[in-house]
């Protein structure tokens, strides 16, 4: 790994690549769990939280530029990546405490976070849950399955459905998501297909998935955002498809101390496709007030 820059967000244009596996990192042991992490860097704490269906690999290319400023651990959610996947319940309260158990199996008594999509509802509900361990949080296009996510997610978030297209899993679907996710589809190469679909490419590793995606109820997250006190980040792409922007002004309605920006020709996973521009974004925030909120898009 190397960066190019010795800017604010250490951004880089040309970045090499983290590349996931059991053989990297490191596990913390969490009741009967393990769950896998990576470390880098130091200073303040900084907690990477992935979204369903994902791995700590998502944080490719800003976890480098992330580590020369803080001491970042990006986790392997439980059931996903290389992080154990037993026969368990994958609902959000369950998760959300096994997030924090994590960190109290790593030593973290109170950090600050960055998570996405689906991951940040866990987040959010950890912090609910256990406000003072965490600090200023980033949330990146949070929420569950919207009507506007493709038919094959839907279809695995039904009961009737999910056993057949379980099956239907492969290099071809995770690429034709993440195109649906990408407002530029052309970063979406043939490295990050396998990444996304290693850990998923046998029953074990998609049965945690289904049951994360048909037990993620944030009804009572959602009721309970007003109760944060926590400086939040909300950070949206103007063209995500799965999570539009009527979604990203509720949320930011909801907090007490919320920011919201909006980055313009970018889809969802916006920390993958315009990453620097999530870079300048978020370490501002989390370093000093220097980070201004916007409504529009920049």
């Amino acid at each position: 790994m190397y960066s190019e820059t010795n800017d604010l967000t250490g951004s880089m244009r040309k970045a090499r690549r983290l590349l996931n596996s059991d053989h990297m990192g490191a596990f913390a042991s969490v009741g009967d769990w393990n769950i896998h992490y990576y470390e880098l860097g130091e200073g303040p704490d900084l907690l990477l939280v992935h979204g369903i269906g994902q791995s700590l690999f998502t944080w490719h290319r800003v976890i480098e530029s992330l580590a020369q400023h803080f001491h970042v651990i990006a986790i392997d959610l439980p059931g996903h990546g290389y992080s154990s996947k037993p026969t368990a319940p994958y609902d959000i309260e369950n998760v959300s405490d096994l997030v924090v158990s994590t960190m109290d199996s790593l030593g973290l008594k109170k950090t600050d976070a960055i998570a996405f999509g689906t991951g940040a509802i866990y987040l959010l509900r950890a912090a609910q849950l256990h406000p003072k361990r965490f600090g200023r949080i980033v949330l990146e296009t949070p929420g569950g399955i919207t009507p506007n996510v493709p038919f094959f997610i839907r279809a695995l978030h039904i009961p009737l459905l999910s056993w057949i297209y379980k099956m239907m899993i492969s290099p071809r679907v995770v690429r034709n998501l993440l195109n649906d996710c990408f407002f530029d589809q052309t970063l979406v190469d043939d490295t990050m297909v396998e990444e996304y679909y290693n850990p998923m490419n046998d029953s074990s590793g998609r049965a945690p998935i289904v049951d994360a995606l048909q037990s993620f109820d944030e009804e009572v997250t959602m009721q309970s955002l007003r109760d944060l006190d926590h400086e939040i980040c909300l950070i949206w792409g103007a063209d995500d498809k799965w999570h539009d922007l009527e979604i990203a002004d509720q949320f930011n309605v909801s907090f007490r101390n919320g920011q919201l920006f909006i980055v313009r020709n970018c889809g969802h996973i916006i920390h993958e496709e315009k990453w620097d521009r999530f870079l300048e974004i978020a370490v501002p925030f989390l370093l000093t007030d220097e980070a201004e909120p916007i409504s529009s898009t920049s």
